[in-house]
C-alpha cells in the first residue's frame, strides 16, 4: 500500500490522505485533529475495505499538530500487527512520522 498526503484542492480546502492497495485507490479527507485508520468499524473513522487484509483493525493514528499531520503505528500505544513503514523506515507508536504536504510512500504491510 502506498500513501501520500495531499494539499488542499479546488474541491476541498482540507488535507487528504491517498492510499493505493494493488491499484485500488482511496482518498480520505482529514477533517479532525485525530483520525484512526483501519478496518475495525467500531474504532476507525478512516475505514479501509476488508479486502485490504494487510491492514489491521486499527492500523494507524493520524494526529494534527499545527499545519501537519503525524502518523503513528497502531492505536498510538500498541503497535499494529504488520507494522507501519514510510520509505522502508519503521514508524513507531511513540515517535510517529510527520506527513508533510507531499508524496510519501507509506507501507502498511510486511515487516
Amino acid at each position: 500500500m502506498i500513501g501520500n498526503i495531499g494539499q488542499p484542492t479546488a474541491l476541498s480546502d482540507r488535507p487528504y490522505l491517498v492510499l493505493n492497495c494493488q491499484g485500488q485507490v482511496l482518498q480520505l479527507e482529514l477533517k479532525q485533529q485525530q483520525h484512526v485508520l483501519g478496518r475495525d468499524r467500531t474504532r476507525a473513522d478512516l475505514m479501509l475495505p476488508e479486502a485490504w487484509r494487510a491492514v489491521s483493525g486499527v492500523h494507524a493514528v493520524l494526529r494534527q499538530k499545527g499545519d501537519n499531520y503525524w502518523i503513528y503505528d497502531g492505536d498510538g500505544q500498541k503497535p499494529s500487527t504488520n507494522g507501519l513503514f514510510v520509505d522502508r523506515t519503521r514508524i513507531t507508536s511513540n515517535d510517529g512520522y510527520c506527513l508533510h504536504c507531499a508524496y510519501l510512500p507509506i507501507q502498511m504491510f510486511g515487516k
